[in-house]
């Protein structure tokens, strides 16, 4: 299996972002946890054990502050047998999805959402018809 990152021509090569900001972002996401609690696979997957994770569709804004943390979770996805797709939006901002038809990006990632999802599931079907058959 192989895992993408399929960014726009006009994306420059990624950074890593810095440290005041991150702190930021788990000071909002996980106030009262202490620091070595931060370790823990509830809160970023990327300790987790991904061995049972299917392939994973992760839809970015290249100006989202953690998206350095998307560029290692592909690293421990492709370490860990798992197909990961990364597309990753010029212009856009963490959360950007939740913009709607307002942001071309987030229309654009609703699509490839979409077709992904409709892949998905047509995989899902054709096992069960295969395994249907075998039982027939």
């Amino acid at each position: 299996m192989t895992s993408l990152i399929r960014k726009d021509k006009k994306c420059p090569a990624l950074r890593l972002s810095p440290h005041p900001v991150l702190a930021h972002f788990v000071a909002a996401f996980v106030p009262s946890t202490p620091r070595e609690g931060l370790r823990s696979p509830a809160i970023p997957p990327f300790y987790a054990n991904l061995g049972e994770l299917g392939n994973t569709l992760f839809l970015y804004g290249k100006r989202d502050p953690l998206l350095d943390g998307t560029v290692l979770m592909g690293v421990k996805l492709m370490t860990s047998g798992i197909e990961g797709v990364f597309d990753i939006f010029e212009g856009a901002t963490h959360g950007f999805t939740a913009f709607g038809e307002g942001l071309e990006a987030a229309v654009d990632a609703k699509k490839i959402t979409a077709k992904s999802l409709r892949e998905k599931l047509e995989n899902v079907r054709d096992r069960s018809s295969r395994a249907c058959a075998l039982e027939e």
